[in-house]
Order: structure tokens, then C-alpha cells, then sequence
């Protein structure tokens, strides 16, 4: 089996350089591959892939208060 066909439970995110510019390549649950921006510098898609951690933990771990309090 391959990487693009091994299914996990978490998005990962990773910096890759595309030419003279850097993306961020996400790669969701399904396997699904997308990449994301247009950054100047390898720092520059790191500090976005810090800025949105939330996107590599289950969905669980990120749910917030509930907008209405329950009764």
C-alpha cells in the first residue's frame, strides 16, 4: 500500500517548495492532497502551518463551548 493510499485520522501539513515559491501541502484523513498559498519563504509556510495547527487534530479536540447553553 502506498502513502497516498494509507488513510489516517489526522491532517497533515507540511511546507514543500513549488518552483521559486513555497506551499503548504495538506493532506487530509481520506488521503485527499491539496497545497495551499503562495509564500516567500520556507518560514514564511511554516509560521502559517503553526498559525493553523487546529487543522491536524481530530475534530473532537477541536470543538469549542457550545453556543447555547445546554439546559
Amino acid at each position: 500500500m502506498s502513502f497516498m493510499e494509507t488513510q489516517t485520522h489526522w491532517t497533515v501539513l507540511l511546507p514543500v517548495r513549488k518552483g521559486n515559491i513555497w506551499r503548504v501541502q495538506i493532506v487530509w484523513p481520506n488521503g485527499t492532497v491539496h497545497h495551499f498559498g503562495e509564500f516567500t519563504s520556507k518560514e514564511d509556510a511554516v509560521d502559517w502551518i503553526t498559525a493553523h495547527s487546529r487543522l491536524t487534530m481530530p475534530p473532537e479536540e477541536t470543538k469549542g463551548p457550545p453556543l447555547v447553553p445546554s439546559e
